[in-house]
């Protein structure tokens, strides 16, 4: 029986002050709590700006949105938080209704952040201070 990957959290420092977290998959109840605990180790007072990347977010629930609404709450100046959220997704409207949206500066894409000649606009993980963090269910 194959594991199914349902969730991974990766996070990098792209230039000094400014770390980025992405989130893919399903941040859900069976992932928010493993993911929570990697977002707390790897925030620091130290970052001027969060980029949150959920640019392949495939579903949020509620625990998903508590954990963003934790970060916004750890962070003492919510306006040094970016979400990167692509008008069509799924999050994008979870975070509208919530109100998220207007506590939170949201983007279209990491371009419209880092600037198109930013090394973190490729995949590679090498990209990355540390590997993804995967979450499966087998």
């Amino acid at each position: 029986m194959s594991e199914e990957v349902f969730a991974a959290f990766s996070f990098a420092l792209p230039r000094p002050g400014l770390a980025l977290l992405r989130i893919t998959g399903e941040l859900d109840a069976c992932s928010a709590h493993q993911i929570e605990e990697q977002v707390q180790q790897s925030l620091s007072p130290g970052y001027g700006q969060v980029i949150i990347d959920l640019s392949d977010l495939d579903f949020i629930d509620s625990t998903g949105i508590r954990l963003l609404v934790q970060v916004v709450t750890q962070k003492q100046e919510p306006q040094g938080i970016v979400v990167v959220c692509p008008r069509a997704l799924v999050a994008r409207r979870a975070l509208e209704l919530v109100g998220l949206t207007r506590v939170l500066r949201t983007v279209e894409n990491l371009e419209d952040i880092l600037g198109s000649g930013d090394p973190m606009e490729t995949d590679g993980a090498e990209d990355f201070e540390a590997a993804p963090k995967t979450l499966t269910a087998s």
